[in-house]
């Protein structure tokens, strides 16, 4: 019998619980920097897996934190709704990404939900270009020090990026075995900065 009322009991609480957290839902109020590109990753020692995947999304608003989530179609690819993942550095950021594979080459249609509110939004084509993976950087180096260090590195030849660069604190890690780096900042290559 005891067993029984706390069974109703819980179940009435997840309910009115539910019920709170969709009838104050925050409305959908922006979406913006839409994503969509090749994410080749090479063996590291910041706790990134190595691999070969195609990472899309936007900045959305409100972000994951405030419970928005994000599910996404593109052709015959269908991905369930997953709680955005606020970064350090982009509380906003919005994204999934899947294994590499040269046929999902067109848009991701992007549904976000927030509690009842939806909104819609198309990220770029990754196109044809994605198909041949970008190459590593050599000679790379750091000078400097504080918290104003210069990057240099040199681009292969013949390969124009197109792109960003995300650094990472080794001496910060986070997660579950300790072993993934802090996202300190990412920053978008401008055009004199991709020779």
């Amino acid at each position: 019998m005891f067993l029984r009322a706390l069974t109703v009991l819980t179940s009435s609480i997840l309910a009115l619980a539910v019920a709170f957290v969709t009838a104050h839902a925050t409305p959908i109020t922006l979406i913006d920097h839409l994503n969509n590109f090749r994410d080749t990753r090479g063996v590291n020692d910041v706790g990134v897996p190595p691999g070969d995947a195609i990472q899309f999304g936007a900045d959305v608003t409100p972000g994951g934190l405030q419970g928005t989530t994000l599910g996404a179609v593109q052709g015959t690819r269908v991905l369930v709704p997953t709680v955005c993942n606020a970064l350090a550095v982009n509380a906003r950021n919005c994204s999934r990404s899947v294994a590499f594979t040269p046929t999902l080459n067109s848009a991701w249609d992007l549904t976000f939900h927030n509690g009842s509110d939806t909104a819609t939004a198309t990220t770029p084509i990754i196109g044809a270009a994605a198909a041949t993976a970008a190459p590593f950087p050599s000679s790379v180096t750091i000078s400097g020090s504080g918290f104003t260090p210069t990057l240099r590195w040199t681009v292969p030849a013949g390969f124009t990026p197109d792109g960003m660069v995300a650094l990472k604190d080794a001496a910060r890690l986070r997660g579950v075995m300790r072993k993934n780096a802090t996202l300190v900042r990412i920053e978008e290559l401008l055009p004199a900065a991709r020779q």
